[in-house]
């Protein structure tokens, strides 16, 4: 019960950390750099953009939509973590990084104009897309969870033959 406690406590910190330094970075980034700031010449910079649509830069216009989706993972994904009763512990990882990117990028949407984008990664002319800290939460919980749910041996699980009684 102990171990519980303390994975479901770890995940709302992970929610809860992540979103507030999603929105610190943010907020530096926006009142401070007014031009691309060069950090590692050639291929990281710092800017301050502002992305209407989802990631990649798809979907703009669409910010409503992007918001009215985040709302309900905002509501579904703590709902659905706290009714598992055995949840391991990459899930509570995993998804407290996908809820604390939901936060960060759906207080954006709510507060300004799309969300706040300032990590700019290139190589010559080849040019990434613009992301920051909640869309890095998002990508890295959702590995966790593709990974956790292919990869990770359950226990309890057959790991081959048959199921035969």
């Amino acid at each position: 019960m102990r171990s519980t406690k303390v994975q479901r406590a770890t995940f709302v910190l992970i929610a809860l950390a992540g979103a507030t330094i999603d929105l610190v970075t943010k907020s530096l980034v926006f009142a401070r750099v007014t031009y691309e700031v060069t950090v590692i010449n050639g291929c990281f910079s710092l800017v301050a953009t502002r992305n209407t649509g989802t990631a990649f830069g798809l979907g703009r216009g669409y910010g409503w939509v992007f918001l009215l989706l985040s709302g309900a993972a905002i509501i579904a994904i703590p709902a659905w973590y706290f009714l598992q009763k055995h949840a391991r512990w990459a899930v509570a990882v995993a998804l407290g990084l996908i809820l604390a990117g939901a936060i960060g990028n759906s207080v954006d949407r709510v507060t300004g104009d799309g969300v706040r984008d300032w990590l700019k990664f290139y190589w010559g002319s080849r040019v990434f897309p613009h992301f920051n800290v909640a869309d890095s939460c998002v990508f890295c919980g959702a590995v966790t969870l593709l990974v956790e749910s292919f990869f990770i041996k359950k226990p309890g699980k057959l790991t081959g033959g048959s199921e035969g009684g």
